[in-house]
């Protein structure tokens, strides 16, 4: 976006307070070299949407320009991510992918782990043209022994679901979407794509919570109001799942319930050795003709006649 349009338009909101702030003022401050001017003018820019991701919008190439010059100081290093970012994407500068990696691995040098996992995440994808390598992916998203990012957790958890590289286990696939979803202590965790998705592959592996995790990424989604055909779940398979998972779960949850000895039986047979008259046993599992109940030789499940029984 322009400046002069801006500035002739549109009523610049202060980041902090929401009130009107003196838009060419603020930027002047900012373009003297002014630390706290600079970092001020980029969330301005930013909080009130200023900025078209392509490579000749001005607003795009004055908060590139910003961010290095923040980049230098030493409590600034983060900010090679956004560059590198700038440059993955072509917002403020041509597009170069090379460029934006070279970025990402100043970070990571810098002090900014997450430097490596965004390098990995280029390979998981395949940004830029470069093409999809999930060795060099895995390699990256492992370089640094540090809490790793809701993006790279989930991609390991997709490497271990599907074995791209790494062998199937999915234990191990359950691990990475699980740290996603118990990691609630920031206020903003559900705006994170990568949490519903999480929410929906757990619902996938986890039948007995399927109702709820899967309820959760349809809620999520639902809420932004946008489709996200860019991630690998679309909308028609979050539908179709969640449709599924509604006639399912309660027939399904009640299974369970009796697996887990919900009903209780009385043996009032006499015939049976393992088994004591008038003694009540837990139901795990039952059919037409049959309980599974654990004798008193507490070596496991059998199935007896249900005839033997009486419901308690």
């Amino acid at each position: 976006m322009e400046l002069k349009e801006i500035l002739k338009n549109i009523e610049v909101k202060n980041y902090k307070n929401g009130k009107t702030v003196d838009f060419g003022k603020l930027l002047k401050k900012a373009d003297s070299g002014k630390t706290k001017a600079i970092y001020d003018a980029i969330q301005t820019i930013e909080f009130n949407g200023l900025v078209d991701d392509t490579p000749d919008d001005e607003m795009a190439q004055r908060i590139l320009s910003y961010w290095k010059k923040l980049e230098k100081m030493k409590r600034y290093h983060f900010m090679r991510i956004f560059i590198g970012d700038a440059y993955a994407r072509g917002s403020g500068v041509p597009a170069d992918i090379g460029k934006a990696i070279s970025w990402y691995k100043k970070a990571a040098k810098g002090g900014t782990p997450f430097g490596n996992e965004c390098i990995g995440m280029v390979y998981f994808n395949g940004t830029g043209g470069i093409p999809v390598n999930y060795e060099k992916a895995y390699k990256y998203f492992t370089k640094d022994k540090c809490k790793k990012s809701f993006c790279t957790k989930y991609s390991l958890g997709e490497m271990y679901r599907k074995g791209l590289y790494v062998e199937k286990d999915k234990l191990k696939a359950w691990d990475f979407y699980s740290s996603i979803v118990t990691d609630t202590h920031f206020p903003g965790y559900e705006l994170d794509d990568y949490y519903w998705r999480a929410c929906y592959r757990l619902g996938q592996l986890n039948l007995d919570n399927a109702f709820e995790l899967i309820g959760t990424a349809k809620r999520i989604y639902d809420s932004r109001g946008y489709n996200a055909v860019s991630t690998d779940i679309t909308k028609e398979e979050l539908e179709l799942k969640w449709k599924t998972v509604k006639q399912t779960g309660k027939s399904y949850l009640k299974k369970q319930d009796r697996r887990m000895g919900s009903k209780q039986v009385c043996y009032i047979a006499d015939f049976l050795p393992d088994l004591t008259k008038g003694k009540i046993y837990e139901v795990l599992d039952e059919d037409e003709d049959t309980y599974s109940v654990v004798d008193d030789e507490n070596t496991g499940a059998y199935k007896y006649g249900r005839h033997c029984f009486k419901e308690v």
